[in-house]
């Protein structure tokens, strides 16, 4: 019989936020987003194994799930845990790898790679009532324990959400400015939390933690929805600036996306073969004492858009400034657009 456990509270708290989560990223999505499809994809797995653990928790607990006769009630709802589980650790690191522009990990084989904890955890664990390899118990009642199988699961969890989390810092870091700078320090304390929450659910039993119900969940969704507080504030293309440069990415002229602080946060290729060797977080003026000189008189100005004439390396560019803006209309920088002149007519 389902009776509703106060402790279930937790997790379905956390599948109503991650339902939230997702369903805000759905009205901000715009084609083509992958920041926003693996963010979506992460609260959609928080979500599925939320709501399912909060089901675990009011179902018969002298019966492990984990162990449950293939084909009941109680394995399909051990399944679709078990899918949420496997799931949120994967397209949280690939959210973190597109939101710090590590494109090589979004695409191709790679991409196949980060869903192999996610494959493994599936088939070991719903095949674990066969062999009790994954998690084992002797009996109604008695002690559940983790077999060996299970091990590897914990071990690519943890390091897919700690390299996910060492990305996502990184790249808010890298953006430069101390609003970011800040930004990125409160973002490892979130990120921190769910980690550490994982660490002490794992290490319940044999360090006699008085843990009953898993963390982790409510946790993610807490760190997700800190994530979508900018989003919500501010737009998907100011919470990640790169997003904005996709629709430069095909265009032959260069393009150069700078912050308030003159930082630059992003280049389509035409730019990074221009200024070869500059990278992300390096200052315009450090990058080009030209073009930021350019700069520094527009921005000193009020006008919204500004025209130069350009020379540099040999070649003469048609250049145009305009200010950027978040959806409350505040300053946030501004982007540089350059155009060989010989291509101009």
């Amino acid at each position: 019989m389902l009776v509703l456990e106060l402790a279930s509270l937790l997790p379905f708290a956390a599948a109503f936020l991650a339902a939230f989560l997702a369903s805000s990223t759905m009205r901000h999505y715009r084609r083509g987003d992958r920041i926003a499809i693996f963010f979506l994809l992460a609260n959609a797995a928080i979500l599925l194994w939320s709501f399912f653990y909060g089901i675990e928790l009011n179902l018969d607990p002298a019966s492990a799930l984990d162990v449950a006769p293939i084909g009941s009630a109680a394995y399909f709802v051990y399944v679709l845990e078990i899918i949420g589980l496997a799931s949120a650790p994967t397209y949280w690191f690939l959210f973190a790898a597109a939101y710090a522009r590590k494109t090589t990990w979004i695409k191709g084989w790679r991409l196949k790679l980060a869903h192999a904890p996610l494959v493994y955890t599936v088939l070991v664990a719903t095949t674990n009532p066969m062999h009790q390899l994954f998690v084992s118990q002797s009996g109604v009642g008695e002690p559940v324990g983790y077999g060996f199988l299970a091990y590897p699961n914990q071990i690519m969890t943890f390091g897919l959400i700690a390299w996910g989390t060492w990305l996502l810092i990184a790249a808010v870091w890298r953006y430069g400015g101390s609003t970011n700078r800040s930004q990125a320090i409160w973002l490892g304390i979130a990120t921190a939390m769910p980690f550490l929450g994982g660490l002490a659910w794992a290490l319940r039993s044999p360090l006699n933690l008085p843990i009953s119900v898993n963390p982790v969940p409510l946790l993610l969704s807490l760190l997700n929805a800190v994530l979508l507080y900018q989003v919500l504030r501010t737009g998907f293309a100011d919470l990640v600036p790169l997003a904005a440069l996709q629709v430069y990415r095909t265009m032959s002229d260069a393009v150069i996306v700078v912050n308030e602080v003159g930082s630059i946060v992003a280049m389509n290729p035409s730019a990074e073969r221009l200024l070869f060797g500059v990278q992300p977080g390096t200052a315009l003026a450090e990058a080009s004492p030209e073009i930021a000189e350019h700069a520094d008189r527009f921005m000193a100005g009020t006008a919204e858009y500004s025209e130069f004439e350009l020379s540099y390396d040999h070649a003469v560019y048609w250049g145009r400034i305009r200010r950027t803006r978040d959806s409350r209309r505040s300053p946030w920088g501004f982007i540089v657009l350059l155009t060989e002149a010989n291509r101009r007519f």
